[in-house]
């Protein structure tokens, strides 16, 4: 095995503080890691240490050279999954856990995961987009107004480019939509106006291992018509429960699996993601939610657990990725 250091890249942004848990949990894994009678020890690097990216990769450029040295960029929202951390990790050549910078920029941008995901026939929740620069007018305030009436005036209004529901807000007054698209403004120009859907919501682990493309049995998670928020997804007091293996009709799983598997090979992903579904509860139809190209790693984050509700260990996982050098796998 090649890989003298594991770097464990934590911290971030908006999701920092759930990122630091989620590193916490992939480095106990990892130490419990034994090839050949040797102990990996990783090293934990905060972000937040660090006056940019630039800096912290000429850091790992002059410690730990890239040839001897496996990155997992545990950065959840921005830089991680934006792409600039895989990126930067290629341009300085280490290998790493985790996709590209095309395919983190593509999945990590709501409104690039539903365009591409529509054009290879996968459907997506019904929306509209708003720019910053028009949403004021007249036919433009209509168009809003339109949708949310043929929506039952239940939507979201969504800016793409944040993770864990961070500026994402319900909205079923119609005096408070104006108001909600405002407050998604100040993390993006563009929003998403989004369908509120009666669903089921069904996660999948989908992972390469050995070689093999693996996607898990669907989990669901139960929040009972609540808007599974950042509270609802990460507060210790949430009440929201998880199933790691849900009972779901057998053309839906089939569906579903396929449907994966094809997200997963056209937007070219990498080692891991985890791909969110509704099934509404009404008709049953379909929708790709989202994909999360490093999903988290917290002691409730469903990736973890289905994972090894499917038989494989995390830390067993991970040693496949350093001995086969983390080189793309064929799927």
């Amino acid at each position: 095995m090649r890989f003298k250091n594991i770097i464990i890249l934590h911290g971030g942004n908006e999701e920092a503080e759930i990122s630091n848990v989620s590193a916490d949990y992939i480095m106990n894994k990892i130490n419990q890691i034994s090839f050949g009678g040797r102990k990996f020890k990783p090293c934990l690097i905060n972000l937040k240490n660090y006056p940019n990216e630039i800096e912290l990769l000429n850091f790992l450029n002059e410690n730990y050279p890239p040839i001897e040295t496996y990155v997992i960029p545990c950065v959840h929202g921005h830089p991680g999954e934006s792409g600039t951390l895989p990126l930067l990790l290629k341009m300085y050549n280490y290998k790493y856990l985790g996709s590209d910078f095309q395919s983190s920029f593509i999945c990590f941008n709501k409104i690039s995961t539903k365009l591409w995901c529509e054009k290879i026939g996968i459907p997506t929740t019904p929306f509209i987009l708003m720019s910053e620069n028009n949403y004021l007018e007249d036919m433009r305030k209509k168009e809003a107004l339109e949708f949310f009436e043929e929506c039952n005036r239940e939507i979201f209004v969504k800016t793409p480019t944040q993770g864990s529901s961070i500026g994402c807000y319900y909205v079923n007054d119609k005096n408070k939509l104006i108001d909600g698209i405002k407050k998604s403004f100040k993390f993006n120009d563009q929003v998403i106006l989004e369908k509120k859907v009666n669903a089921r919501e069904l996660e999948v682990a989908v992972f390469t291992y050995n070689g093999e493309l693996i996607c898990t049995e669907p989990g669901e998670v139960l929040t009972e018509g609540k808007f599974y928020d950042y509270t609802r997804k990460y507060s210790k007091e949430s009440k929201i429960e998880t199933l790691t293996n849900t009972t779901i009709e057998p053309y839906l799983k089939t569906k579903i699996q396929k449907y994966c598997q094809l997200i997963f090979k056209q937007l070219g992903l990498k080692d891991l993601s985890r791909i969110d579904f509704f099934v509404d509860k009404t008709d049953g139809s379909l929708y790709l939610n989202e994909i999360n190209t490093f999903p988290g790693m917290t002691p409730i984050s469903m990736f973890p657990k289905m994972m090894e509700e499917h038989g494989i260990k995390f830390q067993d996982y991970i040693l496949s990725k350093l001995n086969m050098g983390n080189q793309h796998e064929k799927n």
